[in-house]
């Protein structure tokens, strides 16, 4: 596995790339900010009324960590073979544009017995663009280079 980072992004990027396109499978992996939602949908709620209150909990929790497995077949042993990438992931901020998210304890508790590295994700955090309602773009944003890896819809 590959702990991709703000220090290693760019001497990664061609690996990632090639590893992408040459994938007969793609596995995609997120882990989020909340487990459970602020505002539960009832079976009783119209469309409107269940997408507003999804809508609602999406809005307040974010993705910081996604993980990426690739696989590749070999026909000679007849098996797959995968490469898996993994992100710790933060939303970037401008001067003008500040995002406030909600952690829900039992997610750090979650996370914690899982291993999650807390110190890499908060020094080492590759920043991401946006997510929004018309699919999941992870867009990693530095100085000078601003890549759409991955298009979920």
């Amino acid at each position: 596995m590959s702990n991709i980072n703000i220090k290693n992004f760019y001497t990664k990027l061609p690996e990632i790339e090639n590893s992408i396109k040459d994938a007969k499978l793609i596995s995609v992996d997120l882990e989020f900010t909340a487990l459970h939602p602020l505002k539960t949908p009832s079976l009783f709620d119209s469309p409107n009324e269940r997408y507003s209150k999804l809508r609602i909990n999406l809005a307040q929790i974010i993705p910081i960590q996604v993980g990426i497995t690739t696989f590749t077949f070999n026909p000679n042993d007849r098996s797959y073979h995968g490469k898996m990438y993994n992100f710790y992931i933060l939303p970037a901020c401008f001067p003008t544009i500040q995002r406030s998210f909600y952690f829900q304890s039992d997610t750090l508790n979650f996370l914690k017995l899982h291993k999650f590295d807390f110190n890499e994700w908060a020094i080492n955090v590759t920043k991401y663009g946006r997510f929004d309602q018309d699919g999941i773009h992870i867009y990693y944003v530095f100085e000078k280079y601003t890549i759409n890896i991955l298009k979920i819809c």
